[in-house]
């Protein structure tokens, strides 16, 4: 059975893959702030949510969410570096 944890992390995934589909694209310094923001904000919740499954015995399902949030934290974080 899926837990609502589960769902809730897929959903996020997907929102996730939007907001950086939507960074990489935008040209606007706002546009390409705010979806900076979006997207750090809900890295950080999927972070939490990683750590929620760590207790759980899903432990393949939590290291694969610790690895597409920090992937996509990082990708944000050198895009706002390098101001791309």
């Amino acid at each position: 059975m899926i837990k609502p944890l589960n769902i809730i992390n897929i959903i996020f995934s997907f929102i996730l893959l939007f907001l950086f589909s939507n960074l990489i694209l935008s040209s606007s310094s706002d546009t390409t702030n705010i979806f900076s923001f979006l997207f750090i904000f809900i890295g950080l919740f999927q972070v939490y949510i990683g750590i929620k499954l760590l207790n759980s015995k899903r432990k393949i399902l939590s290291t694969a969410t610790f690895m597409l949030s920090f992937f996509f934290l990082s990708l944000v974080g050198i895009k706002i570096y390098l101001n791309i």
